[in-house]
C-alpha cells in the first residue's frame, strides 16, 4: 500500500499485531495511540518499523504510571510525540491529543464550566516542590490531557485527529473525527485496535469559531 497511514491503539505491550499489519500493508507512516507499556526504548523496540516508515505516538495514561514506561517513550523519542501538534503523515495532516481527562484538572469548582487548571504551568504553580517530579509536573500528569492541550490544536487545519481517550461524552473538547476507510480489529485479547487510512480524507479545518467550551483564550501558555 505504501501511501497508507496505519494507526495502532493501546498495545499494552503486545506488538505482534502491529508487526503483522505493517508487513502486510507496508504503510508510509504509523501512529501509536498510547498505553504502550514499553519494555525498552521505543526506537529499539520498534526499530524495524522506524527504519522503514515515519513513526509518531501520543501518550496514554499508562505512560505516566511507571518511570520506565515514561522513559522508554518520552525520553527515547521526544520528536515523535504528536501530542498537541499536527503534522503531515502519508499525505494526511494528523493532529494528536494525548493523555486522559482527570478530575483534578477538569472538574469545575464553581459550576461555570471553567476547568480547575487551564494549563500545566498553572497547576505547577500550585504544587509544592516536594510533589514535583524531575523538577516539574508529577509523572502521572505528564500523561494528562490539559485544556491548553486541546487549545494548542485550535485554529489549525487538521484532516484527522487522533486521541488516546475517546471524545464521546467529553463536551468540552468538541472533537470531530474524520471518517476512517477501514477498521481492523486484531483477534488478540485486550483493547488494541488498528485502522488504515489513505489520503485524501475530508478536512476538519481551518477552524475559525470560538474555542471549545471552557477552554478560554487560545493564547494562554500551556
Amino acid at each position: 500500500m505504501d501511501s497508507a497511514l496505519l494507526i495502532y491503539g493501546d498495545p499494552h505491550g503486545r506488538w505482534e499485531n502491529l508487526f503483522q499489519a505493517f508487513e502486510r500493508l507496508r504503510p508510509a507512516a504509523v501512529v501509536i495511540l498510547g498505553d504502550m507499556e514499553l519494555d525498552g526504548p521505543i526506537r529499539t523496540r520498534l526499530a524495524e518499523i522506524y527504519a522503514r516508515a515515519e513513526v509518531r505516538w501520543i501518550p496514554g495514561n499508562h505512560e505516566g504510571d511507571r518511570e520506565d514506561w515514561y522513559r522508554h517513550a518520552f525520553d527515547s523519542d521526544p520528536q515523535g510525540n504528536l501530542d498537541r501538534r499536527a503534522e503531515v503523515l502519508a499525505g494526511i495532516r494528523v493532529g494528536g491529543l494525548g493523555g486522559v481527562f482527570r478530575g483534578a484538572v477538569w472538574h469545575p469548582k464553581t459550576g461555570d464550566e471553567t476547568p480547575l487548571f487551564e494549563s500545566r504551568a498553572a497547576y505547577l504553580e500550585s504544587l509544592p516542590h516536594q510533589k514535583r517530579w524531575r523538577g516539574g509536573l508529577p509523572r502521572r500528569h505528564r500523561a494528562t490531557c490539559w485544556p491548553c492541550s486541546a487549545r494548542a490544536l485550535h485554529g489549525q487545519r487538521i484532516d484527522l485527529l487522533v486521541a488516546h481517550e475517546a471524545s464521546v461524552g467529553y463536551e468540552r473538547t468538541e472533537l470531530a473525527l474524520a471518517a476512517l476507510t477501514t477498521w481492523r480489529w486484531p483477534p488478540a485479547p485486550g483493547c488494541s485496535c488498528m485502522a488504515t487510512i489513505t489520503a485524501p480524507v475530508p478536512a476538519i479545518g481551518p477552524v475559525t469559531e470560538s474555542p471549545p467550551l471552557g477552554l478560554g483564550s487560545p493564547n494562554l501558555s500551556c
